[in-house]
């Protein structure tokens, strides 16, 4: 576009430094990296910025991001993965009432290929056993995971936590089937002409339930597969993006199309970091 090729070295610092503070002030994660760039111009001008933005430019498409999902077989894993990658018309990841998983399977998402979700079978089976489990599903190559139950947690989950943790890495505990858990206690309450259910009461109760073999205050996301707007599905893709590494977090959130209002904002923090560099990277060499 004619106008950005008419940018001046000054108005790139203003761009830069308005930037820079609207990030501030919301917080986000990528003001140091708006700074950097805004040195990079101030100390070797337009001609040494452009070389840096073209090193960078759209990396967030080919930056790798390798997700585990973890879990027994029915547990609602495939289900899961289905969920996460949105915006396909599709079913990615075959979902029945039969075993899917016996060996560690990949998907990628559709418009993002270095996006990758792994399907690892639970540990203690006949072909992942316990004492080989970290170096048969490869443990280390992979940036998060999934630990998936649709009933409670057990030391099995625990123990993987506890060595995901050792590595440095994120884990989150995953309890699918909210959905139905809730909708089978109020027909149960109905029947019985109990008090009416409250569904945040239930949901308290369930997370109690199901973490009982888990540390204390170990984060339980409570999900319904089928229906990625309710109850913590928004808030697991919150803390997604909190917890990458900021590349990473760059990569997922601009390949998110359900998008709460704090995944938008980020979204939209991650697309007007691209701005000045885009800009750049076709600017004459004014200063």
């Amino acid at each position: 576009m004619a106008y950005v090729l008419n940018w001046t070295k000054k108005k790139l610092q203003k761009i830069f430094s308005e930037l820079k503070r609207v990030l501030t002030v919301q917080g986000s994660n990528i003001t140091e990296e708006v700074k950097q760039y805004e040195e990079e111009l101030e100390k070797y001008g337009i001609s040494g910025l452009r070389r840096k933005v073209q090193g960078d430019l759209d990396r967030w498409q080919t930056i790798p991001v390798h997700f585990a999902v973890i879990g027994r077989s029915g547990e609602g894993k495939s289900a899961f993965i289905n969920a996460l990658i949105d915006g396909s018309d599709k079913e990615i990841a075959a979902v029945g009432i039969k075993e899917t998983t016996t060996e560690v399977q990949e998907y990628q998402y559709p418009k993002h290929p270095n996006i990758v979700l792994h399907d690892l079978p639970g540990v203690g089976t006949k072909r992942f056993p316990k004492a080989k489990y970290l170096k048969d599903v490869k443990i280390d190559q992979y940036d998060c995971f999934f630990l998936i139950t649709s009933n409670r947690f057990t030391e099995d989950e625990q123990w993987i936590a506890d060595e995901i943790k050792k590595r440095g890495k994120k884990f989150y505990f995953m309890r699918t089937a909210i959905d139905s858990t809730i909708a089978s206690e109020q027909k149960r309450r109905k029947k019985f002409k109990q008090s009416e259910l409250v569904v945040a009461d239930l949901c308290e109760e369930v997370r109690i339930a199901c973490a009982e073999n888990l540390d204390k205050h170990s984060d339980i996301f409570l999900i319904d597969n089928f229906d990625d707007e309710a109850f913590d599905f928004p808030k697991l893709r919150e803390r997604l993006l909190e917890d990458l590494p900021i590349i990473k977090a760059q990569t997922l959130a601009l390949s998110f199309s359900a998008l709460t209002g704090k995944v938008l904002a980020k979204k939209r923090d991650m697309l007007l970091y691209q701005i000045p560099k885009k800009s750049t990277s076709n600017n004459y060499d004014r200063k």
